[in-house]
């Protein structure tokens, strides 16, 4: 998740920013947060953040004239409100917002609204790569495959490829595991991109071919199975 933290408090910002990264541990989740001292600011960053945590009382520019100028933009990202001033939350309607939190913040509020992000998009969820040099989030349901690199993992949507510092035995506990099977030791294929198959290999949605062991053909079948439940012809 890319996710950005807009506050004029530092020690406030710092103190979410962990508890972010604990959630994050804990659901074995790629997450990386930026930190903004005031609207102008987090405005000018290019980046399309999955979540903004933002206060609502700040200098400059305040957060609701923020949160206007964000679906100006046209940015989907989610938008949490954080306030010490409960009388505002109607206001913060007027943009979509996801949540209202009130300061001090209460771990199991902020644990609820990171959970309910998770599970507004669906089975799959948006996770963040490290290629080259940069952070890039990519969402799970974009993947077609993801196929084992020496040590590292190159992971290929329809219309792209990553290369992924981490190994694909590293990647997969962070994809959704009712959606992604690995099909060999290395490939990893999302089952929504699969066109037709047989016991040694996968056709995928981008014309590519991946590998299907023989040893893991029966547990593939059951997961499919489990993924297409009751909409098998």
């Amino acid at each position: 998740m890319l996710i950005a933290i807009c506050d004029d408090e530092p020690l406030f910002c710092e103190t979410l920013k962990e508890k972010i990264y604990t959630y994050s541990n804990k659901n074995n989740l790629d997450t990386c947060i930026d930190i903004f001292y005031d609207g102008q600011a987090l405005l000018n960053e290019n980046r399309e953040y999955d979540i903004v945590f933002l206060d609502y009382q700040m200098p400059n520019i305040n957060g609701l004239d923020a949160a206007k100028e964000i679906r100006k933009k046209n940015m989907l990202s989610m938008i949490v409100f954080i306030s010490s001033f409960p009388e505002v939350v109607y206001k913060t309607f007027l943009y979509n917002t996801f949540r209202f939190l009130i300061k001090p913040l209460k771990d199991e509020e902020l644990y609820e609204a990171l959970d309910s992000f998770r599970k507004e998009k669906g089975h799959h969820y948006p996770v963040l790569i490290y290629s080259e040099g940069e952070h890039i989030s990519i969402n799970t349901r974009d993947i077609v495959y993801i196929e084992a690199n020496g040590r590292n993992s190159i992971i290929r949507t329809a219309n792209d490829s990553f290369h992924c510092t981490k190994s694909i035995n590293k990647v997969y506990p962070l994809l959704p595991s009712n959606c992604f099977f690995i099909t060999h030791r290395s490939f990893i294929v999302n089952f929504n991109s699969i066109v037709s198959f047989d016991k040694s290999s996968i056709k995928l949605i981008n014309g590519e071919i991946a590998k299907l062991s023989r040893d893991r053909f029966p547990r593939f079948i059951d997961a499919l199975n489990t993924y297409y439940s009751d909409n098998t012809i």
